[in-house]
């Protein structure tokens, strides 16, 4: 179906844009062994057949006028053994016989970030720690010492603030992109693009100030942190982010990009992400019932929608469409008052899906942070089981509920313990 949808633009337009995904026999060497902080777990990091590289990059080049944004037309993601951009009908039909390419998928016209909205103006960082944290109880994890000291969250967003006062020491590795997704050196100091990075990145990672109790939801977790939006190809840049995040080693990574209702196209992209032991986490969009963005609506990521401080489902909060393939929200997090760091070392109240997403993501890297030898998937399960479904709250807004903190702690050391006994 997707490759008939990419047929049927070309023909419409000329061209279209194309994910093209990669077999793996195609690697010159073995795969490189990439310790992640903490965890004994290998990824794969792709060397590939420079003669194909130079083949398909022709067949892209041929009878394809770039875009204004694109001046190469093909952009090779490694790690994630893709290659993305524009084909020719004539250069479909010399894909599809290709002894490299294992799939050809349609891409999404747009991509957009899932903006947050402001309340109230700028003030200094109070001394405070914010409801939504201690609703998730994330303090009493702090007390044990499990403070997301060794994960590595991937934030693939307008960048952040690396001078603010919050964030000082969570950014050690970054990551620039330009317009058409081809790697930059990145801004030093490290900068914000816009305003949203700073709000998410405060959220996961805000480090303490002196004796004041601000912090974020893993205050001891390093922040890779990509600039991938606000402008230009966004379906580039997010590909490009998301192959530097596996190489960055990390195991959580933080999303608040997608295309409006469902787009299959990324399916691949995001099992592959879970197979290399990368859980996405990522703001199911803020256009209320029955409308969702991709990928949070995908099985594979942990959708996330927006309480409020009476844990009522905020009316922007996204849900799958009926009859459609998308799913989610999985959970929901506080996104309404969530005061979190803007540019130049101020704080303000924040709304949205995006705001709540960092929330979960955080959660993830304090219990990978206890117990680095779980997987993904027993990490999300746990974070699931510790939800608490308000009386009254429709699932198909809320799913599982609002999570827990030390219980999904407790529900992930019992994960654990059952290994043995089960043989898994």
């Amino acid at each position: 179906m997707s490759l008939q949808l990419l047929r049927e633009t070309i023909r419409a337009t000329g061209a279209g844009n194309a994910l093209v995904h990669l077999h793996s026999r195609h690697h010159l060497s073995p795969a490189t062994l990439q310790r992640l902080a903490g965890a004994k777990i290998a990824r794969t990091s792709a060397v590939y057949d420079s003669t194909a590289l130079d083949e398909l990059s022709t067949i892209f080049n041929r009878g394809w006028t770039a875009p204004r944004d694109r001046q190469a037309p093909m952009l090779h993601l490694p790690h994630l053994d893709l290659v993305y951009g524009g084909l020719t009908q004539e250069g479909i039909d010399q894909l599809e016989t290709h002894s490299a390419v294992a799939s050809i998928h349609h891409a999404p016209g747009e991509m957009q970030l899932i903006n947050m909205v402001r309340i109230d103006a700028a003030t200094p960082p109070p001394q405070q720690t914010g409801w939504g944290i201690q609703h998730l109880q994330a303090p009493l994890l702090w007390q044990q010492g499990i403070k997301g000291k060794g994960v590595v969250i991937a934030h693939l967003d307008t960048g952040a603030d690396s001078q603010h006062v919050l964030l000082q020491g969570s950014i050690v590795t970054t990551m620039a992109v330009d317009t058409a997704g081809r790697s930059i050196p990145s801004p030093s100091p490290f900068q914000d693009m816009a305003v949203h990075g700073t709000h998410t990145a405060s959220v996961l990672a805000a480090r303490l100030i002196d004796a004041q109790s601000i912090v974020g939801m893993a205050p001891e977790a390093e922040l890779a942190c990509a600039i991938i939006a606000p402008s230009g190809d966004l379906i580039a840049r997010f590909l490009a982010g998301l192959d530097w995040a596996l190489g960055a080693g990390a195991r959580v990574i933080n999303l608040s990009v997608g295309t409006a209702d469902y787009n299959g196209a990324f399916v691949g992209v995001f099992e592959k992400l879970r197979a290399k032991q990368l859980l996405p986490v990522a703001a199911i969009g803020n256009s209320g019932a029955g409308s969702s963005y991709s990928p949070a609506n995908y099985p594979s990521v942990l959708s996330v929608g927006a309480v409020d401080q009476n844990l009522v489902v905020a009316p922007f909060s996204g849900s799958a469409a009926a009859g459609s393939n998308a799913v989610g929200p999985l959970l929901c997090a506080p996104g309404i008052d969530i005061l979190s760091a803007v540019p130049g070392g101020q704080c303000e109240n924040e709304l949205g899906t995006s705001i709540a997403t960092p929330h979960v993501a955080g959660l993830a890297a304090l219990l990978l942070s206890a117990m680095p030898e779980a997987t993904i998937d027993q990490v999300q399960q746990a974070i699931i089981a510790s939800c608490t479904l308000p009386a009254g709250a429709d699932p198909a807004r809320l799913g599982a509920g609002i999570p827990n903190g030390p219980c999904a702690l407790e529900k992930l050391q019992q994960l654990m313990l059952a290994l043995p006994a089960t043989g898994q």
